[in-house]
């Protein structure tokens, strides 16, 4: 898999295109597509790890991401996406985190319990 197609499926699975990851790093909207035919340096690769959260080495194929990890980052970055959105204040992001912790634990109780046969 190319550098760009990993990036193409890191931005999928955080809802965004390689124009917005782009953006996002700090480069041009269509910086991305030319690195089919050169490769960036590594203070702009570690620019889109960082969009993507990812860590560098996963970003370069040099790692593999860890699945917990990789959860961890689409969620955060569905999170992102819902604040930037919905335009909320530091107060209701707050809450906002902890109503979604919340949530989290719960259906991960529920898992657990159906999981160990009891549900």
């Amino acid at each position: 898999m190319t550098l760009v197609e990993r990036i193409k499926n890191f931005g999928k699975a955080r809802g965004m295109g390689l124009k917005e990851i782009a953006l996002k790093s700090g480069l041009s909207e269509n910086a991305i597509y030319g690195w089919n035919s050169h490769t960036p340096n590594e203070a702009t690769l570690r620019a889109v790890a960082q969009t993507l959260g990812v860590s560098y080495e996963v970003l370069i194929g040099k790692k593999k991401p860890d699945p917990k990890g990789e959860l961890a980052s689409q969620v955060g970055a569905l999170f992102r996406s819902v604040v930037d959105q919905q335009d909320l204040d530091e107060a209701h992001t707050i809450d906002l985190k902890q109503e979604m912790e919340d949530l989290l634990k719960v259906r991960a109780k529920r898992l657990r319990e159906k999981q160990n046969g009891k549900g």
